[in-house]
């Protein structure tokens, strides 16, 4: 009995250790479960704070990256505000000294129109001095009748008579030289080709192998695509003439680039292209640079009423320039302005070999024949010139006598016979036509006047120029009492 209760209570000693192992065991489990719980919530809150870092360092990297790019875009700002500032100093300056400049150029032009004017009035009084001078040695004379008649055929008065000539007067005076009465002004090539015989035609004796037959240059005129065609064979061409047709620029540049790839721009000697559409300024620059090719020797260039622009002039104009074989220009009835006669004179101004110059039906005026006139001054080829018909009034007369014709000062009589105060122009100018300018009487005692000095003019055409007869009579004795020159 006490074996057995020994060994229940062994057993049951047995069972309360084996309980109390087990309560220990699932003690701890649970504090392991706690730790572990423990351990991961301190590993979320780790994960939380690393990202709450994170986000911060993201978020003050940002802040630093926004706060840099507002710092470079407020600089950039400064900058452009700096250079703006710069700039319109820079154009309130330019501007300021262009003001300057324009209120200096006004003060001076002011300046010479008034000394201009004093002059004019000066020359006006001692003009008036001198008629009355004159009106009084006239009623002098009168008194001895035949020796008047005797002296009229060489009076020479310094400006037109209040009244005309006598009839014996002019019967006393030297037979004009003849003068063809058909000249008109000149709207075509064939006219300019009637007024200098040889320019823009056969046998001209400045021209390099200009000996072609009237059949030969009647086969030459043909049209753009004949040109093209016959440039494709064997043939060359001294001359193209496509003044029959209106030539497009197109046509044109085509016809020019032709003659480049087949090699046969040096046999061309003249281009004569009157009555052509080139308003394109592209086209007169392709002829520019046409001309200007080493090989080109085209000598005769007639461009006469062909509706040039101004920017068509500007290109063309480079290449007179520095042509150095370019002998003949017709540049008639393309309306250029001033500005265009503005590029022309100082193209001309560098050209050393043009002789022959045609700008008739223009309508630079004054100023552009003040410009010219200026700019041909000594030029050392010219004898030709053809301002006819470009709106030139007295004023724009009077630079073109002073530099091509004569510079007239005065002249007066005495008992030897005629003292004339003046000098020739610096020029060779031979043949002046200024047919259908309203120059006027003013204009025409102008020209009287420098045929008294004049060494070179030996040929001068005034037609349509609203002369008065007693303007015209003036002009004729000056034209009598120079037998120096076959006036």
């Amino acid at each position: 009995e006490e074996e057995r209760k020994a060994k229940e209570e062994q057993q049951r000693l047995e069972a309360e250790r084996l309980a109390k192992e087990a309560e220990e065991k699932r003690i701890a489990e649970e504090e392991e479960r706690k730790e572990q719980e423990r351990k991961a919530r301190e590993a979320e809150a780790q994960r939380l704070e690393e990202e709450r870092k994170a986000k911060e360092e993201a978020e003050q990297r940002a802040r630093e990256a926004e706060e840099q790019r507002m710092e470079e875009e407020r600089k950039i700002k400064e900058e452009e505000a700096q250079r703006l500032e710069a700039e319109r100093k820079s154009k309130e300056e330019a501007e300021r000294k262009a003001k300057e400049a324009e209120q200096q150029r006004i003060d001076a032009e002011q300046k010479a129109e008034d000394e201009k004017r004093a002059k004019e009035a000066e020359e006006k009084q001692a003009k008036e001095a001198e008629t009355k001078r004159i009106e009084a040695e006239k009623i002098a004379k009168q008194e001895e009748a035949k020796r008047m008649e005797e002296q009229s055929s060489n009076k020479l008065p310094d400006k037109p008579p209040s009244k005309p000539l006598s009839r014996q007067m002019m019967a006393e005076l030297p037979a004009p030289k003849e003068v063809s009465t058909d000249t008109k002004k000149s709207s075509q090539v064939e006219n300019l080709k009637a007024e200098q015989p040889g320019v823009f035609s056969p046998g001209v004796p400045h021209l390099e192998e200009a000996e072609i037959t009237e059949a030969e240059e009647a086969a030459e005129q043909l049209d753009v695509g004949a040109y093209i065609d016959l440039l494709d064979s064997y043939r060359k061409f001294r001359t193209i003439d496509l003044s029959s047709g209106e030539t497009t620029s197109d046509e044109l540049i085509e016809l020019l680039s032709k003659l480049e790839s087949t090699r046969k721009v040096r046999y061309v000697k003249r281009l004569l292209l009157t009555g052509g559409m080139f308003e394109d300024s592209a086209c007169m620059e392709k002829l520019s640079r046409f001309l200007l090719r080493r090989e080109c020797r085209v000598s005769a260039l007639d461009l006469g009423w062909c509706c040039i622009s101004t920017e068509g002039v500007k290109s063309l104009s480079k290449a007179i320039a520095k042509a150095k074989h370019l002998l003949a220009l017709n540049l008639e009835g393309n309306e250029i302005t001033e500005v265009g006669a503005g590029y022309l004179a100082e193209a001309l101004k560098n050209n050393k070999t043009i002789n022959n110059l045609a700008l008739s039906n223009n309508v630079f005026g004054d100023t552009g024949a003040t410009r010219l006139a200026n700019c041909l001054k000594g030029h050392p080829t010219l004898q030709y010139l053809d301002i006819g018909a470009c709106e030139i009034t007295s004023e724009g007369i009077l630079p073109v006598c002073e530099n091509l014709v004569g510079k007239f000062v005065h002249v007066e009589e005495d008992e030897d016979g005629l003292v004339i105060d003046g000098e020739s122009a610096d020029s060779k100018v031979q043949t002046l036509i200024l047919n259908g300018n309203d120059i006027g009487d003013d204009g025409g005692l102008i020209i009287g006047n420098s045929l008294y000095v004049t060494s070179n003019v030996t040929s001068l055409q005034l037609q349509n120029c609203d002369l008065s007869s007693d303007t015209g009579i003036h002009i004729a004795s000056v034209i009598a009492s120079r037998e120096d020159i076959p006036l």
